[in-house]
This record gives structure tokens, sequence and C-alpha cells, in this order.
């Protein structure tokens, strides 16, 4: 009895090693991360109002006003980055996003940053949501539910 106790102890405490080092981390979650986890870069989403403004992002013909490739900039820091436009996956409303977000994360649990490139309205408008403003009459945008699920 006291041999099978003891091999059961044994496998348990190497599973949980195991399981801690298998753990697959963001960096910016390492607050989180249990310990012996393994701490990666992950996914860098890239979300456009347009796809006009691609060519601004990755700058190919090498403008000077442009700036640099952003996208080969945080490649070269090590994320995964995804450049999607909401014309072409036909992301119409704040909660079109949201729930793309949402999907996006469930199959890329490595996802840690999304960058919304546009602006609340004009040519480039990316949809938000608003909230009562503390000190305003008007509503102010937030892009805060794109982030919690």
């Amino acid at each position: 009895m006291t041999v099978n106790l003891k091999i059961i102890s044994s496998f348990l405490v190497l599973a949980s090693l195991v399981t801690a080092v298998d753990t697959v981390v963001p960096i910016s979650r390492k607050s989180f991360a249990p310990e012996g986890a393994n701490l990666v870069r992950g996914d860098y989403l890239i979300i456009l109002a347009n796809s006009q403004l691609r060519d601004v992002l990755t700058n190919p013909d090498g403008i000077p006003v442009y700036g640099d490739n952003f996208t080969i900039f945080k490649q070269t820091q090590g994320f995964d980055v995804e450049i999607i436009t909401l014309d072409e996956e036909n992301l119409e409303t704040s909660t079109d996003i949201r729930s793309y977000l949402e999907a996006y994360h469930a199959s890329h649990p490595l996802l840690e940053y999304v960058l919304l490139v546009g602006d609340v309205n004009g040519d480039y408008t990316i949809p938000t949501f608003f909230i009562a403003s503390i000190n305003e009459d008007e509503e102010d945008v937030t892009d805060y539910p794109y982030t919690f699920f």
C-alpha cells in the first residue's frame, strides 16, 4: 500500500511539473502565469478601418512620410502579426468587431495586442461603443468592450 501511494504521489508531482512547463503564456500575462510557464511573444492583430490603409501601415513603396514598415517592426520584436480590414471581413458594427475578436482570441489564445487603425468618424471609421461622459453632456467613445469577453 505504501509503495502504491508513493508511486501515485510521484506521478502527481511529475504531472504537475510537466503541466507547468508545457504551459505557454504570452509575455504580457507574465504576472498571471503559473510558475515555470513558458513565456513567449504572442499574436499582434491589426484591424484597419479600410483596406486603403494597408499601404500606410506596410509602406511597400518606401514613402518617407509613412515611416518604416510597422508590421516588420513588430515581427522583429517577436510578434506574429496579422492584418485584417473591416471591409474585407465585412465587419460593420462594433458588435461585429467584438464578436470577431472573441472568435479570434478563441482560435489564437496567445493574442496579446489588438491595434485599431481608424477614427470614430470620417473616411476611416471604426465603429465604437459609447458611454455616458462624467463631465460633458455628450457621450464619450470607448473601445473598452473590445477587451474582455
